[in-house]
């Protein structure tokens, strides 16, 4: 009888052994992430005390909380967000262009066919967003252009502030129409 209790307290004990180690190693492991974090935020404290800094502070609505996040290199090398030109008109897709309807110099009126543009195996009607006179236009006929690329510029008839906000909603509206 004694053997068994010798035998059942010694197989007991190192179970206990077992659990307290497994406990003792995720309380280190736990010691070293929190370590390891302090040490990253003290970094990032040094950069910014040389001007390097580091984080920014976004603030999702008025009033609200703000949030400190840290920059990566990617964040730091991107162009920033300029508010594009209205006057200019550019490739919203990658693609060629087919054709023009009109030269430099030439008038063109509100929704009057510019150029097509094809994309995507897509033949796309370029139309003018607003009245006013083709300045300058940056491609050639059967140019391969990426996305973004400024095509032409169209000198507005009108410089009012109204027809600004009418000239950008007609190009968000109705710029690329399909055949």
């Amino acid at each position: 009888m004694s053997e068994n209790i010798l035998h059942k307290g010694v197989s007991e004990v190192p179970q206990k052994g077992k659990e307290r180690i497994r406990k003792e190693k995720l309380v280190k492991k736990r010691n070293a992430l929190r370590e390891k974090e302090e040490m990253r935020k003290e970094r990032a404290m040094e950069k910014a005390v040389k001007g390097k800094a580091p984080f920014v502070y976004i603030q999702i609505s008025e009033g609200g909380r703000k949030y400190e996040t840290y920059t990566s290199p990617k964040m730091e090398l991107r162009k920033v967000w300029q508010k594009p030109n209205p006057e200019e008109i550019r490739s919203i897709i990658p693609g060629v262009v087919l054709s023009f309807s009109v030269k430099e110099g030439d008038p063109v009126v509100q929704n009057q066919e510019i150029m097509v543009y094809e994309a995507m195996k897509m033949h796309n009607v370029i139309r003018a967003p607003f009245a006013g006179t083709v300045s300058q236009i940056c491609v050639k006929q059967g140019d391969k252009l990426p996305k973004g690329a400024l095509m032409l510029v169209i000198r507005s008839s009108e410089t009012s502030e109204a027809t600004e906000v009418s000239r950008t909603s007609v190009f968000q509206d109705s710029l690329f129409e399909d055949f």
